[in-house]
């Protein structure tokens, strides 16, 4: 009897003993895989994240350096934008002192027509004696062909610069005749250096009168005299100047009214 039980004691210690070694060896065996697959893996993950993380610091680079670069061109872009700005400003001041000169010029032109306006009214009295005068405003050029030494000085010039002035005398505006004889008389005219521009390429240039009096009234209507003339006759010569030497078969070219306000074209003659 006490053998028996002994016996069993035996064998359950046994299996117990069984069941513990099974259970160490499943743990070794799975620290084992754990151990040489498990952190196998974990570097593969760690390494995919590492190569992510890199990808993702070159991506933000690049796009640092785009932004750097649109800084760049927009930094470039503002000061192109100051410096035109400062060229605006310079030509606005330019153009404000301009015309403060001419507005002070006009206006002391001004100053100095109402002084020679007031004199030459003053003769007019009352009474049956007196001579009457028109006291209404004269032409410029009119009042300033009667200027005296007398009329600069109450102008502001000094006494002594006025009497170191032998003479004293105005300059009339350019009418339409004179206008026409600039373009014809002179031995350098206008008209006479297209003509021989022509006559290189055998060919003659005939301007009528109709058309020098319309030249001369655009400049007067312009109101840019004498050196105004120039800009409208190459505007008329323009095509002109152009088409005769590609044709060899014109021999007269005519400047016409038309041909001038633009409704035609100059006439042209061939062989």
């Amino acid at each position: 009897m006490i053998i028996r039980f002994a016996g069993w004691v035996f064998i359950v210690q046994l299996v117990i003993s069984l069941i513990y070694s099974l259970m160490c060896i499943g743990y070794t065996v799975d620290e084992f895989l754990s151990a040489k697959y498990g952190k196998k893996w974990k570097r593969d993950e760690i390494s995919e994240a590492e190569k992510e993380i890199a990808e993702r610091r070159k991506e933000v680079q690049r796009q640092e350096r785009r932004l750097q670069q649109k800084e760049e061109t927009l930094d470039k872009k503002l000061d192109n934008l100051e410096k035109k700005e400062e060229n605006v400003a310079r030509k606005l001041k330019e153009a404000e002192k301009k015309l403060d000169r001419e507005a002070l010029i006009q206006k002391a032109m001004e100053e100095i027509e109402k002084i020679i306006e007031k004199r030459v009214n003053q003769r007019s009295g009352l009474g049956f004696g007196s001579q009457l005068t028109d006291k209404r405003s004269k032409e410029s050029d009119v009042l300033l062909s009667q200027i005296l030494p007398e009329d600069l000085v109450k102008f502001g010039l000094i006494p002594e610069l006025v009497g170191r002035l032998p003479v004293i005398t105005s300059l009339e505006s350019l009418k339409k005749e004179d206008l026409v004889r600039i373009l014809v008389e002179p031995k350098n005219a206008l008209t006479r250096q297209y003509q021989k521009l022509l006559e290189m390429d055998g060919v003659t240039l005939e301007i009528t009168p109709e058309a020098l009096n319309l030249i001369a009234k655009k400049a007067l209507d312009r109101q840019i005299g004498a050196r105004g003339l120039r800009a409208i006759m190459e505007k008329v010569m323009m095509d002109v100047m152009y088409r005769i030497p590609s044709d060899d078969t014109i021999v007269e070219c005519i400047i016409t009214k038309d041909a001038v306000e633009g409704k035609g074209e100059p006439i042209t003659k061939h062989r």
